[in-house]
């Protein structure tokens, strides 16, 4: 896959777009917008199964991992790990894709430099890479 030229622009675009959505498991969280994240830099996704079209295609954690196990995968980090390159925490770069323990709460994040931008239950959240423990990062 290629990105765009203008990826970064298309990312803070897609980004933005989220400030004003409210969560929603299997539609508006932190999954989809990695998803979304990657559609803005790339126009496609590596992982159309967990697409909303047009409804959402898991909306509990046990569904979530059905999913997951239908591609051989026993969790969601698994699967990020089949298709995407496991890279060191210290190596992420702007638009890649991080499983982050900020806050007491474990999801994706999308690295933007020095921040983080995550869509969880309190929305989209910005924070500093640094103050999140990274749990595994992919580079997109």
């Amino acid at each position: 896959m290629i990105r765009y030229d203008d990826w970064a622009d298309r990312l803070n675009n897609e980004i933005n777009s989220w400030r004003e959505k409210e969560y929603s498991l299997g539609s508006y969280d932190c999954c989809q917008f990695a998803i979304e994240c990657e559609k803005a830099m790339y126009g496609t996704t590596r992982f159309t199964e967990f697409e909303p079209n047009p409804n959402p295609k898991y909306t509990t954690d046990e569904e979530i991992i059905e999913l997951c196990n239908a591609e051989g995968c026993k969790n969601w980090t698994q699967l990020l790990d089949k298709r995407l390159e496991t890279i060191h925490r210290n190596y992420v770069q702007r638009g890649d894709v991080m499983a982050i323990n900020h806050n007491s709460h474990v999801g994706l994040a999308i690295n933007l430099g020095l921040n983080f931008a995550n869509f969880g239950g309190n929305g989209l959240v910005f924070g500093i890479v640094s103050d999140a423990q990274v749990i595994r990062a992919w580079q997109v």
